[in-house]
């Protein structure tokens, strides 16, 4: 691959890694799909190059790590380097690379998370529901009806009509973000009080009935700080990676037309 770009900032500098590839191998990698997720680890490379992570930590995630692995033995460590190609330091450095990756994003977006957790928080609150799904209005109607009047509970109703997954669980959905839930019965569970029940309304082809167990509000603590500020990072190189593979893709076309 013959590009000419300059190296001025971290994109340039992938690019010149890509520059550098023998044309076959870069084709072996671009043909078989590997070229995004090999940009994806550039640009996180070069993003935590410079963040050390203290000896416990270290001790931690490796100690993690050959658990998980079940390793034992000093041995065994040795025979899994080498049947993955990698030195034991290049393996140190895959293991504690998500730790290196939250340092980096405390650092750079930690400024922007509470910004960004105002603009995500409705989505990220948290819910539990009940719901009854049927296909026939009439039947929704009427299921409503004995519910509100007392003639039986939510519970027995959902799981002997529910016509969807939730019959299984009489009709709970558990507690689970608002974000996950349909754009319709999201806004009605977002200002809807707790414990009021829902005339049937229509999604798509299902009347539903349902009533908000609980709302449980998300809030800006150590923990959603670094959620935000890992969320941001993701954009971030999801961002930088779509910028390097217009270039690229740029420079082939040119090639192609060149020839």
């Amino acid at each position: 691959m013959n590009c000419n770009f300059s190296v001025e900032n971290s994109e340039d500098q992938i690019l010149a890694v890509l520059q550098g590839m023998p044309d076959d191998v870069f084709n072996i990698i671009r043909s078989r799909c590997m070229l995004r997720p090999l940009i994806q680890r550039l640009i996180i490379d070069n993003a935590v190059a410079n963040i050390s992570v203290a000896q416990e930590k270290i001790n931690q995630a490796m100690s993690s790590f050959v658990q998980q692995q079940e390793i034992s033995n000093q041995n065994e460590l040795d025979q899994h380097c080498a049947t993955n190609g990698i030195a034991e330091e290049e393996l140190i450095n895959q293991v504690t690379l998500p730790i290196k990756i939250a340092v980096y994003s405390q650092q750079e977006f930690g400024p922007k998370a509470e910004s960004h957790f105002l603009h995500r928080k409705e989505d990220l609150d948290q819910v539990s529901y009940s719901l009854i799904r049927l296909t026939d209005k009439g039947l929704a109607h009427e299921l409503y009806l004995q519910i509100e009047a007392g003639e039986t509970d939510f519970e027995t109703l959902a799981e002997q009509y529910s016509q969807g997954p939730e019959k299984q669980s009489k009709g709970n959905i558990p507690l689970n973000a608002l974000s996950r839930a349909h754009p319709i019965l999201k806004n009605k569970l977002r200002t809807v009080t707790e414990g009021i029940l829902m005339e049937p309304f229509e999604i798509e082809q299902w009347w539903v009935i349902t009533r908000l167990n609980e709302r449980r509000s998300s809030e800006f603590n150590d923990a959603m700080r670094q959620r935000m500020s890992t969320e941001l990072f993701n954009q971030w190189v999801d961002q930088s990676i779509d910028n390097i593979m217009s270039k690229v893709n740029q420079t082939l076309a040119s090639e192609v037309n060149a020839a």
